[in-house]
């Protein structure tokens, strides 16, 4: 049986909500980690918060793939680099590339068929971790996979039939995400950076 948690982290920019999101699936028991993490960022948050300066254009206003994490329930040990001699090759993920570059954008490039080195790094930090045997049996499954999550994990349409759009000039409560998510099924967990960067927890729910 599968478990599955979703993290919200919501972000307030010029009063827009500005948002990322993770879901995690659990994995099997015998590997060194317990479920999957699915990252999603919204760009325009990612690059207001972010470390390094964004230069795709147009910049793309709906969710985008950050990453798919094999974790730990307490995040702490999380594994990373399991084997860096397996490194990832255009030819592992050419039929892929088309959905990669629309949903897994690298928002530092200018120009998003150049986000290879972003999911080369992906694939190096956390792909090689997340062979299952199973789903997972090599990079191209992982990229599959993480497509696949994009397209059940829908929020650009989960928080659009919930009245939630992006805005420069109005805010939504938290009671309204929370009803979004919850009208497929799903508890996400919430926390939030405000204007000065300072973290906020707000609480947890596990579905």
């Amino acid at each position: 049986i599968q478990r599955v948690a979703m993290t919200y982290f919501q972000y307030l920019l010029l009063s827009a909500v500005l948002s990322s999101l993770s879901v995690a699936v659990n994995s099997r028991a015998s590997l060194s980690f317990e479920l999957f993490v699915f990252s999603l960022e919204w760009p325009p948050a990612f690059c207001e918060f972010g470390k390094s300066k964004c230069n795709l254009q147009p910049e793309p206003k709906k969710w985008s793939i950050h990453g798919l994490w094999p974790s730990c329930n307490e995040r702490t040990n999380d594994p990373h680099y399991c084997n860096r001699s397996d490194i990832l090759r255009n030819s592992d993920i050419e039929d892929l590339r088309s959905g990669l570059t629309e949903c897994w954008p690298d928002v530092k490039k200018s120009n998003a068929d150049d986000s290879f080195t972003f999911w080369r790094d992906e694939w190096d930090k956390h792909g090689t971790c997340s062979l299952n045997g199973e789903t997972i049996r090599n990079a191209h499954d992982y990229f599959a996979e993480t497509l696949e999550l994009y397209r059940k994990f829908n929020v650009n349409s989960i928080l659009e039939n919930g009245g939630i759009l992006p805005s420069e000039d109005k805010t939504y409560t938290l009671a309204q995400f929370q009803n979004a998510f919850a009208s497929k099924g799903l508890s996400p967990f919430f926390s939030c950076y405000n204007l000065t960067k300072k973290f906020i927890g707000i609480g947890r729910a596990v579905q």
